[in-house]
């Protein structure tokens, strides 16, 4: 780890002098060592990132057949288990003669692709949080942690699209919003956590995929803005993000005409877009990629070894994410051979690449530890900082009977009802719930899909007797997907129970709430942007005033939801229960064999038949179990 910190000071140093090398020759020797051994057909295979694999399952005979035959430089790897994915690259890494650069798509953490590993935020839920960035930068640095103990070397993030079309099929939630100067920020923030962790950035999708209604993976997309419109709005960030030492960048699939009036050809494979805009314009020097070359974008008009040798041509470094690596590998040699691509522009990308994969510590590469894997993939602190983004970003939308935060606990009857099934946490009942009950007893109730009607009828008459009904909406996809998967009878069981006395809250893309037509008629109404358990959580602590609402909305859904809107409520100086010990700075296992032995020594001298423990500090409950029984 010092050896990594060192290289990330040095890379931050030269950056601040205006130098455009991403990538310190601190091992340049062994750069060049390495480069001196490599064949023509060696040098080929550094350009090439294949897919891994599709799911869990991985076809290892081909994996390393492509590593004997090809050369390849690397994989990008897709959904998987921790332990199975450590023990394939450890095997992976010994076949190869020069070490292979592990690249994933890990914009919200490991969870994205593997399970058993920590989620953290969308960036559209990000996106709503106001200042903080220095948040997002440490959620950056764990994520690099995360990955290089897993020997993932590059992770295709911070997506820089600034969505400003909500009915945008592919980028939607990845994107921190429609405002270029908030995408910029927290990109930049993210980026920062990244590099100085080690790991290399690859920003996308260039020029900009944020204002389009179709999916790169499926088909092309055409953007019709003008050369201004690009520099104003999609390029932005990314001019940005390469003054400030950005180290990679990935090409998408995108038919540009007034970048490249060529019809049909997407931008991956456009010289005059990733040679002539990116290189020369705007003077990037990092590492190029390919978005996938088996996605429809690339493929519709080319075949995948056609489709690859344009790609290099069109000046990026590593072709990525595409699965018939003969054809690809021949297309280029061939290309090669006749002098379509010249041996120097090979040369210089491989020379690139050595150096990318010195920086991210491959000079010096070690097999992944697989003892303790999956517990060092969920530190403590990540579950802290997962909190503290949840709490950052819920946002109050609106309050006109002002009743978020609720005062008068003692006063008001309270009860709650969640609408369909959460993604994470329990059913019933809800973290959300649970978190209530611990400021005020109240009864909970919960529906869904299947619900009877009788049943439904009956919630329906007994809620009428309480002042405030607290409702979760849950039970909807993150994806836009089939109109984001939500069931008629989810919505028609929220428009059923929404009214005055109603504190709606919506853990779900914040795009589907146009979908409730009767939100408007909620006396409060708050969204949390998606269905996490430190969402659930954070929400309830703010409903009952243990931590005031700050969020505002990073894009804007119509004439009523517009970006920036957002209300400020205040705290009310009430407990927050999240239970974790870290968050003040104290061991959760210091503190558990500290108090549970004392309570237990308690009871067994007979000092009193059960104890109750409660500690908190800084408003925070850290500690709160229960022992032995009310009497001897």
């Amino acid at each position: 780890m010092k050896r990594i910190l060192i290289f990330s000071i040095l890379f931050l140093s030269i950056s601040a002098k205006g130098q455009t090398n991403l990538f310190p020759h601190a091992q340049q020797k062994w750069v060049d060592s390495v480069f001196a051994t490599l064949s023509i057909d060696q040098k080929i295979g550094q350009v090439l990132m294949p897919r891994g694999n599709s799911n869990p399952v991985y076809d290892t005979t081909r994996l390393f057949s492509i590593i004997r035959d090809y050369h390849v430089g690397g994989f990008v790897l897709f959904a998987g288990y921790p332990t199975v994915q450590a023990r394939l690259v450890n095997e992976l890494q010994k076949r190869s003669k020069v070490p292979l650069f592990i690249g994933m798509d890990l914009e919200w953490g490991l969870n994205m692709r593997l399970d058993s590993t920590v989620r953290f935020p969308y960036q559209m839920t990000l996106g709503a949080m106001q200042g903080n960035d220095a948040l997002i930068e440490k959620m950056g640095f764990q994520i690099a942690q995360q990955c290089k103990r897993i020997g993932v070397h590059i992770n295709y993030a911070p997506v820089v699209d600034v969505n400003n079309n909500p009915a945008n099929p592919v980028i939607n939630f990845r994107s921190f919003g429609e405002n270029r100067d908030l995408v910029t920020q927290k990109a930049l923030a993210y980026m920062r956590g990244l590099q100085k962790g080690g790991i290399i950035t690859s920003a996308k999708h260039f020029p900009g995929h944020g204002d389009t209604g179709v999916d790169s993976h499926y088909d092309i997309p055409v953007l019709q803005h003008t050369r201004n419109r690009l520099d104003s709005l999609e390029l932005f960030p990314y001019k940005e993000l390469i003054s400030k030492g950005l180290q990679g960048i990935m090409v998408g699939h995108l038919s540009i005409p007034s970048l490249d009036s060529t019809a049909s050809l997407a931008s991956t494979m456009s010289k005059p877009i990733v040679t002539g805009l990116l290189r020369d314009e705007m003077k990037f020097d990092g590492l190029v990629f390919t978005d996938a070359m088996d996605m429809k974008g690339a493929t519709k008009m080319f075949p995948e070894g056609t489709a690859n040798v344009k790609a290099l041509l069109a000046g990026n470094d590593i072709l990525e994410t595409f699965v018939d690596v003969p054809a690809a590998f021949e297309a280029i040699k061939k290309a090669l051979t006749n002098g379509e691509i010249s041996q120097e522009d090979i040369d210089q990308r491989v020379k690139r690449i050595l150096n990318a994969k010195a920086w991210a510590g491959l000079a010096h590469y070690e097999p992944i530890v697989v003892e303790n894997l999956i517990k060092d993939l969920n530190p403590i602190k990540s579950e802290v900082l997962n909190r503290e983004l949840a709490e950052k970003t819920i946002t109050l939308i609106k309050n006109p009977s002002d009743l978020v935060p609720i005062k008068a606990l003692d006063k008001t009857r309270i009860a709650t009802l969640a609408i369909g099934k959460p993604s994470y946490g329990s059913a019933f009942p809800t973290e959300f719930q649970k978190m209530a009950n611990n400021y005020v007893e109240m009864p909970h109730f919960y529906l869904d899909e299947t619900s009877a009607d009788t049943t439904i009828a009956r919630i329906e008459t007994t809620l009428k007797n309480y002042d405030v009904v607290l409702m979760g909406i849950h039970s909807i996809s993150i994806r836009p997907v089939n109109n984001y998967s939500l069931k008629p009878a989810i919505k028609a069981l929220v428009n059923r129970f929404t009214t005055p006395k109603t504190v709606a809250i919506h853990f779900a893309n914040v795009n589907t709430l146009t979908q409730f037509d009767s939100l408007k008629n909620a006396g409060a109404l708050m969204t949390a942007y998606q269905d996490g358990i430190s969402q659930q959580e954070a929400a309830a602590e703010i409903v009952f005033g243990a931590i005031p609402a700050t969020g505002k909305l990073p894009v804007s859904l119509n004439s009523t939801y517009k970006q920036g809107i957002g209300l400020t409520t205040t705290s009310l100086a009430r407990l927050q229960y999240n239970l974790l010990p870290e968050a003040v700075g104290i061991s959760s296992a210091y503190l558990n064999a500290k108090v549970d032995s004392m309570a237990k020594l308690a009871i067994a001298v007979k000092g009193a038949p059960g104890v109750v423990v409660l500690i908190a500090k800084e408003g925070k409950v850290i500690y709160h179990k229960a022992f032995g029984s009310q009497t001897y």
